[in-house]
């Protein structure tokens, strides 16, 4: 995921991974966004406020993938 820190959107490669579904997750566990992936690279993040957020992304074989950002 870049730019980390973001300030109004993440992207990232997804030709390996082949993410379907990202969960972002406030500091507290609170689910804050649901993105279902198509094509696009890109995920808006300009709504979300200041501070630490969690990624977990799901492939359709099953497999996960998660890391953290930070919002500016």
């Amino acid at each position: 995921m870049y730019p980390n820190p973001a300030e109004t959107y993440l992207g990232f490669d997804n030709s390996t991974m082949k993410i379907s579904e990202i969960f972002i997750y406030d500091f507290q566990g609170n689910l804050v966004k649901f993105i279902n992936i198509k094509q696009s690279a890109e995920i808006d993040v300009s709504n979300l406020s200041t501070g630490i957020y969690f990624i977990f992304g799901l492939n359709n074989t099953g497999a996960n993938y998660s890391t953290k950002f930070i919002k500016k």
